[in-house]
């Protein structure tokens, strides 16, 4: 009985080994401290945690690995482009990061058991103040 016991609860810690998180993982993302002109510290973590809420909810099977702010020059520059795009401009931030897509992860349309580096997310600060994600992917 006892090595019935054993083989089972062997199995049972084997399926879960290979378990798929149904939800995006956020949970020991490292987040890097970026220094900026342009934002405060405040001002990053929000954004960073409008993405980690964002990446739990759409990301299903994926792991974030890293974020950071993308630095003052690369939030210049998507400033720059939508401005010149959006008659609406407004006040953007971009922060960057690295995920692993799991074997069985992903939507379609991410390569899987794969990391990703240097994810871009784009930002626009709403009239409340509140940061909103708008887009995302490889600049």
């Amino acid at each position: 009985m006892r090595k019935v016991i054993t083989l089972l609860s062997t199995l049972t810690l084997l399926s879960f080994y290979g378990c798929t998180p149904i939800t995006g993982v956020v949970k020991n993302a490292k987040v890097e401290k970026i220094d900026s002109e342009i934002y405060s510290e405040d001002d990053i973590n929000e954004a960073i945690d409008v993405i980690e809420k964002y990446f739990v909810e759409n990301f299903d099977g994926c792991r974030l690995e890293k974020i950071a702010y993308a630095g003052d020059e690369t939030t210049k520059r998507e400033s720059q482009y939508q401005s010149e795009h959006n008659e609406n401009h407004k006040e953007f931030i971009v922060l960057i990061s690295d995920f692993y897509v799991y074997p069985k992860g992903g939507d379609g349309c991410l390569n899987t058991d794969y990391t990703y580096k240097n994810w871009n997310w784009i930002l626009e600060r709403t009239p409340n103040g509140n940061w909103e994600h708008k887009d995302h992917g490889y600049g």
